[in-house]
């Protein structure tokens, strides 16, 4: 079972993805939070919680404020996915930067939420459609040239393609029937090629280029 909290201040949010997510087999909502006000006073609720999923509006502390706050006072917080009414691209580019591992806008289906939910508490990473164009936008003039993805072996390049769907490393090596550890060494192998430092950066190049 997918363990789920919420924190937004809008409580029709709120139980709209409870409702949401109780249609499903594998998730539901544990608890929710209207702001890192209440959030604070119940930290304990992050030791049980596979995906965190943050507003990024909120009342005096917006939710990247919370992950940063979180990243200071946890040393093992759960996954964060941002969901949100804004697709601007400074949203969605601060999300990842401050270690956020999916990005969703509030106008998207439920069917995407429960998907992103899903791959985030896998240890992937889901960025929906709308909020790549904004991740992968201006800010990308240092990103290596699509050409140069003519460096990565074939075998890199379908990693690489599978680091983009949201995939997780088990994933990844059950569909190549390779180990685990050897997903790690050709991703480290990647980024190495390409001049990357985290894994939003990879992602980012690799959709770009159609990944």
């Amino acid at each position: 079972m997918i363990r789920v909290t919420i924190v937004d201040d809008h409580i029709l949010v709120r139980e709209g993805i409870r409702t949401i997510c109780s249609k499903t087999q594998d998730i539901r909502v544990m608890h929710d939070f209207s702001g890192w006000d209440t959030l604070s006073e119940h930290l304990t609720v992050l030791d049980t919680t596979d995906v965190l999923i943050l507003d990024i509006s909120l009342a005096r502390i917006d939710g990247i404020q919370i992950l940063n706050e979180l990243k200071e006072q946890r040393k093992n917080h759960p996954p964060v996915l941002f969901l949100t009414l804004h697709s601007e691209k400074d949203f969605a580019q601060s999300a990842f930067r401050a270690g956020a591992k999916g990005y969703v806008t509030k106008d998207a289906e439920s069917s995407l939420i429960i998907e992103a939910i899903r791959i985030v508490s896998a240890g992937g990473y889901y960025i929906s459609d709308e909020g790549s164009r904004h991740v992968i936008g201006d800010g990308d003039s240092m990103l290596p040239a699509q050409d140069d993805l003519s460096i990565l072996s074939a075998q890199e390049h379908e990693v690489l393609n599978m680091i983009c769907k949201g995939m997780t490393g088990k994933e990844i090596a059950f569909e190549l029937n390779i180990n685990e550890k050897t997903v790690w060494t050709y991703k480290g192998r990647i980024m190495k090629k390409l001049g990357f430092e985290t894994t939003v950066e990879l992602i980012r190049f690799g959709l770009r280029n159609g990944l």
